[in-house]
């Protein structure tokens, strides 16, 4: 129930039938702040946020997760870990973006059997960067203090300050452009190699190889 409201005039005026008794027109004011009277059934930060796929590629920074190129929307895809033919779900830890060709070549396997190593992980992000990552047009200062606030994994971050060590650019709208991405020449945060991590010898030493190779190249 609403406790009080205060604000100069009305945000909006909405306009219902006529009452057929009275002759009169239901009108429903909306102030422009509302306080309401107890709390809320859930508390949205315990719920994941939804996922799309704009907020993966921006989440993931438009980069393969199993070649580790940047490359255009128009050839990128969400992709399931676990194939969603094999009881794979649709969700922030079970996806991650791949080029059409990655996704196309690793089919309905897993990464292990594909032999495809994830190169960065999947993860949820809190609600002050699933804000950012939805491409809303922010205020710099709003920008600043949702920044402020997500978590030190997140890619989001990592792109921000090495924004912010180079040459201005604008990224209050939370969306960073394929041309913004390559001209940085962003390199996507590779996979940790930790003990909580499930990975065979084998798949360790083949990620080893792959990045001495890489950086060979590069």
């Amino acid at each position: 129930t609403v406790a009080w409201e205060d604000g100069y005039e009305p945000l909006m005026i909405m306009r219902g039938g006529i009452n057929v008794a009275t002759g009169r027109q239901s009108i429903l004011s909306v102030s422009p702040i509302i306080a309401l009277s107890g709390q809320a059934a859930t508390n949205l930060f315990d719920v994941p946020p939804t996922v799309t796929k704009a907020k993966l590629l921006r989440r993931d920074r438009f980069t393969c997760a199993y070649c580790g190129e940047i490359h255009r929307e128009s050839d990128l895809q969400v992709e399931h870990i676990l194939p969603e033919s094999r009881g794979g779900g649709y969700t922030w830890m079970n996806l991650v973006i791949a080029d059409r060709w990655c996704n196309a070549k690793k089919a309905n396997r897993t990464p292990e059997e594909a032999g495809m190593p994830l190169l960065f992980l999947p993860y949820v992000p809190n609600r002050f960067e699933d804000f950012l990552l939805a491409g809303r047009n922010i205020r710099a200062d709003v920008h600043e203090w949702l920044a402020a606030r997500l978590p030190k994994h997140s890619r989001y971050a990592e792109w921000t300050a090495k924004l912010s060590t180079q040459a201005p650019v604008d990224c209050s709208a939370g969306a960073f452009s394929f041309d913004q991405l390559r001209q940085s020449h962003f390199q996507p945060p590779r996979l940790p190699l930790r003990n909580d991590i499930e990975s065979s010898p084998r798949d360790l030493l083949n990620q080893l190889i792959f990045r001495t190779l890489r950086s060979l190249v590069q």
